[in-house]
């Protein structure tokens, strides 16, 4: 109770103006009110208008700008009281470090408006909130401001060697703390240059993965591991190397179980995600499906992270040919009450798996979907390459001459401009064995034959890493011997 009776005395004696520091939704006949609400549910609206709406002429130029400043300030103000502990909304550890700066902010104004024992318990939450979480440059802040306080007013000896004591501790880890930060925004600088960037930086890359890996060692700091963590992930993701990072991810659930990880800097679900992932990618279907349907029963249904992992998911069935799942997995998926909202994009690659299925099998929804979405993928060695393959073979199976010619021209053409690069063999050699197809779709022999060199090569030719391609919906080998097939059955 004492501590509320000081509060309330502080903002009587020196908050006059707090009063006026927010909107006052309440009252329709204010100025201020009424441009956050004009402005609200009329987003084209202009200033003229807005002037003549709220003055009745436009000669209120100089009022209007004051008015619009103040309700700026008021609306900054009120970012103070916004939602940030809804877990739906931002990431747990980024709604901590939100409630630590609010914190100190508080015990900082109440320091200033010498106001010390109330600002001196803020602190003392903070450093609790802080050391709880990891948060060591929050913890540190405290801290100091603790210093601060037991060396200047308090006088304290007991209290102000325990926090020295522990200022010194923090400071180690944190210095630890800048230098992998700088190591870690240096690489993802050099990685947002581009996959040729990526690629030159993989040995320096491995180089500071070992420096971070000791640095954790020493440290024992959670945000170590996660920059050590999160440039593990980069390292695959350009290497491609699979099997080490299935092996990767068993060891960091290993060490995140045995709690040497605060759980705020180790998302299960994720790293899980990108285990099913790795899974898919290094060809091990079995355990990939296991953890898969695994992981599956433990998201939100409809979720963008359920969606995401149920791509995953779909491909890990495509590619074991086990086209009855992937069938299940697209009616959940395309049927879902959240599926419109999704991207448009995400939308998109979603019809694009219904329609390899349905060519594939002949699978068909009971249900009426959208068909008429209409995305052009930007990245011309991603789905892109899929919209064009899925053209070619529907042309193919038709056997449609003018039409069939048309596609081949669009293929060479696609080929000699988009696919030059050493990571694109695989889909240039695909490609070049649908024009052999193309060039003789009713001879599924003479097709195997003549294809034969290029699908020997594919067969030699490695996927690369994420950061050069995308998934293949379907592997290219299974794709081939399923055009084949097809052709096949027409000439029987």
């Amino acid at each position: 109770m004492e501590e509320l009776k000081k509060l309330i005395d502080v903002l009587d004696r020196k908050g006059k103006s707090s009063a006026t520091a927010l909107l006052n939704y309440a009252d329709p006949t204010n100025l201020e009110t009424r441009l956050f609400q004009l402005t609200q549910t009329d987003t084209g609206i202009d200033e003229t208008e807005l002037i003549g709406k709220l003055y009745g002429r436009s000669a209120k130029l100089g009022a209007f700008r004051m008015l619009k400043s103040r309700v700026k300030r008021k609306l900054y103000n009120q970012l103070f009281f916004l939602d940030t502990e809804n877990e739906k909304i931002i990431d747990k550890l980024a709604s901590i470090e939100i409630r630590c700066r609010k914190l100190l902010y508080q015990a900082e104004v109440l320091r200033m408006m010498q106001e010390a024992d109330l600002a001196e318990q803020i602190l003392i939450k903070t450093v609790a909130l802080a050391s709880e979480s990891q948060l060591v440059k929050y913890e540190i802040d405290a801290l100091e401001q603790l210093r601060m306080h037991y060396a200047e007013r308090k006088f304290d000896r007991r209290l102000f060697e325990e926090c020295v004591s522990k200022l010194e501790r923090l400071y180690e880890v944190y210095e630890i703390e800048k230098k992998v930060e700088a190591i870690y925004f240096e690489i993802r600088f050099d990685i947002k240059l581009g996959v040729e960037a990526s690629h030159k930086f993989l040995g320096k890359l491995e180089l500071l993965i070992k420096d971070l890996e000791e640095y954790w060692a020493g440290s024992k700091s959670s945000l170590v591991f996660r920059r050590y963590h999160q440039l593990k992930m980069i390292y695959y993701e350009v290497s491609g190397d699979f099997n080490a990072h299935i092996l990767y991810l068993k060891d960091a659930f290993h060490i995140y179980s045995s709690g040497k990880i605060h759980p705020l800097y180790f998302s299960v679900p994720f790293n899980k995600y990108l285990l099913v992932f790795s899974y898919l990618r290094a060809k091990n279907y079995k355990d990939g499906l296991s953890e898969a349907e695994d992981l599956k029963a433990k998201l939100e249904t409809g979720s963008v992270n359920w969606y995401a992992h149920l791509e995953n998911y779909f491909l890990l069935a495509v590619h074991s040919q086990d086209y009855q799942l992937s069938g299940k997995l697209l009616v959940e998926a395309l049927t879902n009450k959240y599926f419109d909202d999704n991207f448009t994009f995400a939308q998109e690659k979603w019809i694009l798996y219904y329609e390899f299925l349905h060519y594939i099998t002949g699978f068909t929804l009971s249900t009426k979907i959208n068909r008429k979405l209409k995305h052009t993928f930007q990245d011309k060695k991603g789905f892109n390459v899929w919209s064009l393959i899925l053209d070619f073979v529907l042309v193919l199976e038709k056997n449609q001459p003018d039409l069939l010619q048309r596609e081949i021209d669009r293929v060479r053409k696609f080929i000699s401009k988009y696919l030059v690069a050493t990571e694109d063999a695989r889909t240039r050699l695909f490609l070049k064995l649908l024009l052999v197809a193309g060039r003789e779709p009713l001879d599924a022999k003479s097709c195997k034959r003549k294809g034969k060199y290029l699908f020997n090569k594919l067969q030699q030719t490695p996927t690369v890493g994420i950061a050069y391609a995308e998934t293949e919906i379907v592997p290219f080998e299974h794709l081939w011997a399923i055009i084949l097939h097809k052709m096949e059955g027409k000439q029987g």
